[in-house]
């Protein structure tokens, strides 16, 4: 799930940098991921080799676009909660389902 995928990479980031960053970054590493994702893999399993082809270009981009905008949509929210006292200053969530 998308979500999932957002939510987890910031959790990661928080993690390796020890609490709060800029969204700006934790947009460009949205991006970062995605664009490594999809330029195509092989896999050698006992099976044989699995290969994936790069996606488009365009099928990129929109995806990076759509989970970035989710981002702002999260940090919304989060900016929500913070003005009825559900979140503390620096916090955020962690999970889809907070």
């Amino acid at each position: 799930m998308v979500w999932d995928f957002a939510i987890g990479l910031r959790r990661t980031i928080a993690r390796d940098f020890g609490g709060h960053f800029d969204v700006g970054y934790w947009k460009q590493s949205v991006a970062n991921v995605i664009r490594a994702n999809s330029q195509g893999s092989a896999v050698v399993t006992e099976d044989g080799v699995t290969k994936t082809e790069p996606r488009p270009e365009s099928e990129v981009e929109a995806r990076i676009e759509g989970v970035q905008r989710l981002i702002g949509r999260i940090t919304r929210y989060e900016a929500r909660m913070r003005a009825d006292g559900v979140l503390g200053e620096n916090q955020y969530v962690s999970s889809v389902g907070a």
